[in-house]
C-alpha cells in the first residue's frame, strides 16, 4: 500500500510517537508547508513536495531532535526553502533535493531561494546526496561549504548543467 497525502494548505504531523509506514512508499504534497514535529520511519521511498502549485510559497521543516529514516530506501524533498533542524538517513540510499519554483540553491553561506547551512548539510546521512536539478536548471551558489558533501555537488551539478557560483569552501 502507499500512502498518499495531498493538501492545498499545510500538512503538519506533530504526534508523540514514531510513524512506521511499510508498504510501497508514502508521498506528500503540501501546496503550502510541511511540518515535521515527529520522527518518521519507512521501509520504502518517501516523497515530500511542498509548494505543489509552484508558486514559491512552501516551506520543508524538520524540528530539532526529530528524524527521517528510510532504511536504505531514496528520499525525495522539493521545497521552496528547507529548515532541517533534525536529521534525514537512507542509509545506502539516496536523498534528491530540488527547489520547486525554479529557483536558486545556496549551500553553506550562500543566501539564495533554497538554502542548506553546513550545519544542515551534516544533518543528512546518504549514500547519494543530489541537489539541484538538470531539468529545472537550477542555479547553485556555494559559499563557505563546510560539509563531506562540497565536492559531489560541483560534480553532480556540473553533470546534470545547472549553472554554479563558488563564492569558496
Amino acid at each position: 500500500n502507499n500512502v498518499i497525502v495531498d493538501s492545498s494548505r499545510d500538512i503538519i504531523i506533530s504526534q508523540d510517537s514514531t510513524k512506521d509506514i511499510g508498504g510501497s512508499g508514502a508521498k506528500y504534497y503540501a501546496d503550502n508547508d510541511f511540518i515535521l514535529n515527529d520522527n518518521i520511519n519507512i521501509s520504502a521511498q518517501l516523497d515530500i513536495i511542498t509548494d505543489a502549485d509552484g508558486n514559491g510559497a512552501g516551506e520543508f521543516t524538520l524540528a530539532s531532535g526529530k528524524s527521517i529514516n528510510t532504511g536504505g530506501n531514496t528520499f525525495n524533498l522539493k521545497a521552496n526553502d528547507i529548515f532541517l533542524n533534525g536529521t534525514v538517513n537512507t542509509g545506502v540510499g539516496t536523498v534528491n533535493i530540488d527547489v520547486s519554483d525554479f529557483g536558486t540553491i545556496g549551500l553553506g553561506d550562500a543566501n539564495a531561494g533554497l538554502d542548506l547551512s553546513s550545519a544542515e548539510l551534516t544533518n543528512i546521512t546518504a549514500e547519494y546526496l543530489n541537489i539541484g536539478s538538470g531539468l529545472l536548471n537550477s542555479t547553485i551558489y556555494l559559499n563557505n561549504v563546510l560539509s563531506a558533501y562540497a565536492v559531489i555537488f560541483v560534480a553532480y551539478s556540473i553533470f546534470e548543467g545547472s549553472q554554479i557560483y563558488k563564492f569558496g569552501f
